[in-house]
């Protein structure tokens, strides 16, 4: 059976739903929109479904290997629902022991969630913002998983008495927080403006934005001893995939 989903997470507990309602373990998952020779069953998504099976998994394996499901679904990995839908089952057997029994779906799972948390971690300290000129801080982002929902409180917390937009380019969405409202979501941007990924282009910045720019930049190149650069080591701590939307390199 092939089953196609929206591909969100209120997704793919909906379609854990169904599937585990049905006891139907024989399938083939694919998102919604791609391509297939065979048909198959549209899983509507169902929040009412989605929040039974939350609450079965908070009871069973605990919020602790909840969350890991979810930073693991994040990956976007290829058939990483077939891993996840394992791991529930073993899951519901083992209840929250689950991590003792060393299935290969328990160390995936575990594997997957450490490297997606561990981008979102770096993330958070390493955004660099620029003030648009309606006042708003922009930050462009292109991590290798959808580590927006992971970033959001933080940045939520940490900036809430400022708009703010965090753009991830590769998904073409973003985190738009309104500080009037004090609230956040994530939206996707399809139409976003090509010029504000150039550095050099201060058209849409705020008359400011400039000076700190070039302040910045020179305590990134004060700081710096040109006698102990050591490029080798600066990329492992940042690799140079990030740099590009960096503003004391690219500016």
């Amino acid at each position: 059976m092939y089953y196609f989903y929206d591909k969100t997470f209120i997704g793919f507990l909906s379609l854990v739903y169904e599937i585990f309602l049905k006891k139907d373990f024989d399938y083939i998952i694919m998102a919604k929109g791609e391509n297939s020779l065979f048909d198959g069953i549209f899983m509507e998504t169902s929040i009412e479904n989605a929040e039974k099976v939350y609450k079965v998994l908070e009871k069973n394996i605990g919020n602790e290997n909840l969350e890991k499901i979810f930073s693991t679904f994040l990956s976007e990995r290829l058939n990483i629902e077939q891993i996840l839908i394992n791991y529930i089952k073993q899951g519901l057997k083992y209840k929250k022991e689950i991590n003792k029994y060393y299935s290969k779906e328990v160390l995936e799972v575990e594997k997957t969630s450490k490297k997606v948390c561990h981008e979102a971690h770096k993330f958070k300290g390493m955004l660099r913002f620029r003030k648009l000129l309606d006042d708003t801080y922009l930050a462009i982002i292109c991590p290798d998983y959808d580590i927006l929902p992971l970033i959001l409180n933080h940045f939520c917390n940490r900036y809430n008495d400022q708009n703010f937009v965090i753009y991830d380019e590769k998904r073409k969405k973003a985190i738009i927080y309104n500080m009037k409202i004090k609230k956040a979501e994530i939206k996707k941007i399809i139409d976003f403006d090509s010029r504000l990924f150039d550095f050099k282009n201060f058209e849409l910045l705020h008359k400011e934005e400039k000076e700190y720019i070039s302040l910045w930049k020179q305590y990134f190149e004060s700081i710096g001893i040109e006698d102990r650069k050591n490029a080798k080591l600066q990329k492992s701590h940042m690799s140079n995939k990030y740099w590009k939307n960096l503003v004391e390199i690219n500016s």
